[in-house]
């Protein structure tokens, strides 16, 4: 980083605008970059969706992007495809590769709100989405990259509705964007897609991770795979035998912090959500410490649960189970694991019927803790727990990884598509 850069940088951080920078809605832009409205340099359409009580109109092989496809850089395949009778009768646009597509509908919703996506391959879209096309002056990767920098501010401060929130082409057509000469807008949209590349690649690893551990997990935790010195047979145990319900409950109001069980473990509810979730007056809470099992008996067949491993105290809703191990037929850090396992997840839904609602099932806990598993001995256990725990790990530090590269190409959006930094070209 440059003396210059350096300087413009402090100068922001103190609220100066730089010499040779202007202020926009959007933040400070050079002086020498071009300004227009957004409909001065691309045409804006936004799409349809074909009637659902046709099932014939979703029988065919045109591709049609929807707002929650809009995640990765590039679209290549569709979720949903319909036919062409069915874009025609919805008078349906038909965008070629290289069109900018974004989520106008929903933004009140942080996984929707900003995202864009760049076409791969002639498609149609949603009424949810609105295509940018025709450039004039302007990049088509660049407005991509420029969109994911702003789109954020854009569908916070500008969306319209009560109870969704939604943007329309007149909105966003009358939006300014900052532009330099197309050389280097290129050479920014370049930089910033090689930072993509690396991204995707690091994905692409972690998916690989994952379903490496889930085939450990499938032979390991069964005994169809045994580790070597191990030949034991596994023993049949009622899943009661090495659980047991604990019902210990606060006895003042925030006696220790609150936590919450998420697919990223248990962690503090207000880490997690950013604000407390739970009732303010949380006496009678449940005391979750470490080495528990907590699980939903609601929902307890999708994967809801796990064990405290980073805090030495908690409490957790009324809702939840509670359960400490019997550490005489089941090692803890096997118990998490085996608990968690594709084999359990089927016993927790063969012992509950369906709830209220098809997402919930309400568990039959005694039948649940009668029914037998094979499960080995501890030593076994132990083994087979470090080798699981090891890539979980592995997980972990590439999830962090990938973390650090998604900030990074934040700051470089935030650095090329200002100004602040400038490419050579």
């Amino acid at each position: 980083m440059t003396s210059e850069v350096k300087e413009r940088i402090e100068q922001i951080r103190h609220g100066n605008v730089p010499d040779g920078f202007q202020e926009t809605i959007f933040g400070l832009a050079p002086v020498s970059w071009r300004k227009n409205r957004i409909d001065e340099v691309c045409t804006l359409s936004s799409g349809s969706t074909p009637r659902r009580d046709n099932a014939e109109n979703f029988i065919g092989d045109i591709l049609w992007v929807t707002s929650g496809e809009l995640k990765k850089r590039t679209i290549a395949d569709t979720i949903e495809k319909i036919s062409e009778d069915a874009a025609q009768k919805s008078n349906l646009t038909m965008y070629d590769p290289g069109t900018v597509v974004i989520a106008i509908y929903g933004l009140e919703a942080a996984g929707i709100r900003g995202t864009a996506s760049i076409v791969g391959k002639r498609c149609t879209i949603s009424q949810a989405c609105m295509a940018f096309t025709e450039f004039n002056g302007v990049d088509n990767e660049f407005m991509y990259y420029w969109y994911l920098n702003n789109g954020q501010i854009i569908g916070l401060r500008y969306a319209q509705g009560t109870k969704q929130q939604n943007l329309s082409t007149d909105i966003v057509g009358a939006f300014p964007i900052c532009y330099p000469e197309i050389r280097e807008q290129r050479e920014i949209a370049k930089i910033l897609t090689t930072q993509d590349k690396v991204i995707e690649l690091k994905e692409k690893l972690l998916a690989e991770k994952q379903r490496q551990k889930k085939y450990l997990m499938q032979h390991l935790l069964s005994g169809k795979k045994r580790l070597p010195g191990f030949s034991s047979e596994w023993k049949k145990n009622a899943i009661g035998s090495f659980i047991r319900e604990v019902d210990e409950k606060t006895t003042e109001n925030n006696q220790y912090d609150i936590l919450s069980v998420t697919k990223n473990g248990i962690v503090r509810q207000f880490d997690h959500f950013n604000k407390q979730v739970a009732s303010e007056d949380n006496t009678g809470y449940k005391i979750l410490r470490r080495g528990n099992l907590a699980f939903s008996s609601m929902n307890l067949w999708m994967g809801s649960l796990d064990v405290l491993e980073d805090y030495e105290v908690g409490i957790i809703s009324p809702a939840y189970k509670v359960f400490s191990f019997n550490t005489q037929l089941m090692n803890i850090k096997f118990g998490r694991q085996f608990m968690r396992s594709e084999s359990m997840i089927w016993q927790y839904k063969v012992n509950s019927k369906q709830g209220a609602s098809i997402v919930r099932r309400n568990l039959d806990l005694k039948a649940l803790l009668s029914t037998k598993v094979s499960i080995p001995g501890l030593d076994e256990q132990q083994a087979i727990a470090t080798v699981l725990m090891a890539a979980d790990r592995e997980i972990e530090l590439l999830q962090q990884d990938i973390e650090y590269e998604k900030k990074k190409k934040k700051a470089l959006m935030h650095l090329l598509l200002t100004g602040i930094v400038r490419v050579s070209v």
